[in-house]
């Protein structure tokens, strides 16, 4: 038998306000930055700010100083937090999120989510140009061939910051935890992803205020209904120098290449 590298994969616990709200699996690493992300890009917690602790293994965020004595666990994350979606947390049930999978309630969400109002703009030679600045940075990927990868660029395309996971949802939550965790705005980002564009990842975006989503996959009819209602730029297919851009176009400018519609 020949000895092979393979990702990690570990459940983690998310528990909001002392109620267990998640149970997902993930590539350990990031624990903060994760739930953080996620709490935000699921709608549990209105704002940043109103975290005011979170706790995991013993340490507490630079928030707080925290003295209450919290369970330490590898697998479990505990959020305070001032204001949550109480509609939310009163549901009687615990998100299961495996690896390859989001949520998969859809009901109401294009009332509920909030417009895209940047009026930032990217040209296509700049999104060409994400492709190879990612080449190389994903190690995890290269070394296991198991892992998706989540990153944001600024609109020069500047890369701010990746990470990798077994789960395309939970990269993205990594690089959105990132940043809120160090005050970087996030209106004028470009939001990459390894994998196919589903309404879960779109909502993530728009709930995060980014307005600009791409990836290397398709998208899903749902995601662009969402995008296309919400003000959010779904670019897909993007591979070498084609892409296909399929809603809000106007963020996208040609430049000297040519825009291949998605319609």
């Amino acid at each position: 038998m020949i000895p092979d590298l393979v990702a990690m994969e570990e459940p983690l616990v998310i528990e909001l306000n002392g109620k267990t709200v998640a149970v997902m699996m993930r590539l350990p690493g990031d624990e903060k930055e994760l739930a953080a992300g996620f709490c935000i890009s699921e709608g549990l917690v209105p704002h940043f700010q109103d975290i005011t602790l979170i706790h995991h293994c013993g340490q507490s965020s630079p928030m707080v100083d925290s003295e209450d004595g919290l369970e330490e666990s590898r697998n479990l994350i505990q959020i305070s937090a001032k204001r949550v979606n109480e509609a939310l947390l009163r549901e009687d049930k615990v998100m299961m999120i495996r690896s390859g999978c989001g949520r998969a309630d859809v009901r109401g969400l294009d009332e509920l989510l909030p417009r895209c109002e940047s009026d930032s703009k990217v040209s296509l030679e700049t999104i060409f140009s994400l492709v190879r600045k990612l080449q190389g940075v994903q190690i995890v990927y290269q070394m296991t061939r198991g892992s998706h990868i989540a990153a944001l660029f600024d609109l020069s395309g500047e890369l701010v910051v990746f990470k990798e996971d077994i789960g395309r949802h939970n990269a993205i939550d990594k690089v959105i935890g990132h940043c809120l965790f160090r005050g970087i705005e996030l209106s004028d980002k470009l939001l990459f992803s390894s994998g196919r564009i589903s309404y879960e990842m779109v909502v993530k975006a728009i709930r995060s205020r980014i307005s600009v989503v791409l990836s290397f996959c398709a998208p899903t009819s749902v995601a662009l209904e969402l995008a296309e209602a919400s003000g959010c730029t779904v670019i897909g297919f993007l591979r070498g120098s084609r892409a296909k851009v399929y809603t809000n176009q106007w963020r996208v400018s040609a430049g000297r290449v040519t825009i291949v519609s998605g319609e």
